[in-house]
């Protein structure tokens, strides 16, 4: 058996439906309002010297996807994989450019990259989802070779090579373990939603389909006759083996609460036998 033929097996067509805006686009509008905070605080209120205007430039294209999207799209659009999965690779790669900005993997705000992939584990398929993992290793490892110097107050801080290795290694092996494992535990909660789902559309419709097709109208009959017997030998036309049904005659002594009981009845009643009288029910019921 292919490896086309696995992934089609294992993952439905209904476990992988389309992706509502109102998913992504809350999520990246508090990724922006964190990075520019954070971008303010450590520029203005620690003193380090950022790069300020790139780094809000950064910010600022992530506000514009944002305002695209909502423009172009309305609120409850649903975004095929494809898209979604574009839209999580600019955030993979948004966040790099700021990290390059920063001091690459010595930014202790690299462990973020792994924000994309996550949420691309819990609502994408395998093959976008291994896609991006790929791309924030790819992004990860420039980094680790290229990226601006570490602002400080003095000099820049230089990390040893052994230890931005040991930092590369760490957020290699994040992005592989926790995107398998979000995935294959996402997986599983659809696999099981579809099976639910399944067994309440297939109960709905041994319900609604009750008559076997081409004898509706025998079946309506049926139903007919018999709640007209039921209703004939006073007792409510309710269905059911084992219901407990009260006779029509054990009713209130006080003829203004038989007439009331009585009415109720016959609201219920789906059908009336043709001797019924519809005024004649309350006389009786206090008569008796």
């Amino acid at each position: 058996m292919s490896d086309t033929s696995l992934i089609t097996e294992s993952e439905p067509a209904t476990g992988f439906g389309r992706i509502s805006l109102r998913t992504l686009v809350p999520i990246r509008w508090v990724a922006i309002a964190g990075q520019a905070t954070t971008i303010l605080i450590v520029h203005y209120g620690l003193g380090y010297r950022l790069p300020l205007f790139a780094a809000l430039g950064v910010v600022a294209g992530s506000v514009l996807l944002n305002v695209v999207l909502i423009l172009v799209r309305q609120a409850a659009a649903r975004l095929g994989e494809r898209d979604a999965a574009l839209c999580l690779g600019y955030d993979i790669l948004q966040l790099a450019i700021l990290l390059y900005l920063t001091g690459g993997l010595q930014n202790p705000f690299s462990t973020l990259i792994l924000a994309p992939v996550t949420v691309a584990a819990t609502i994408l398929s395998r093959r976008p989802v291994i896609a991006l993992s790929i791309l924030a290793v790819a992004a990860t490892t420039v980094l680790a070779l290229w990226h601006m110097p570490l602002p400080w107050r003095t000099e820049p801080l230089v990390f040893p090579p052994e230890l931005v290795f040991g930092i590369w290694m760490a957020l290699v092996l994040a992005t592989v373990f926790i995107g398998s494992y979000t995935w294959s535990v996402a997986q599983e909660a659809r696999r099981l939603r579809d099976a639910v789902a399944a067994h309440l559309g297939g109960r709905r419709a041994r319900r609604g389909g009750g008559a076997r097709a081409g004898q509706p109208a025998r079946h309506d009959r049926r139903r007919r006759e018999g709640t007209g017997a039921r209703f004939a030998r006073g007792q409510p036309p309710c269905r059911g083996r084992g219901a407990a049904v009260e006779p029509i005659r054990a009713l209130p002594q006080d003829p203004r609460r038989a007439c009331s009981a009585a009415r109720a009845r016959r609201r219920l009643a789906l059908h009336a036998p043709p001797d019924f009288s519809p005024g004649r029910d309350c006389r009786d019921a206090a008569s008796t």
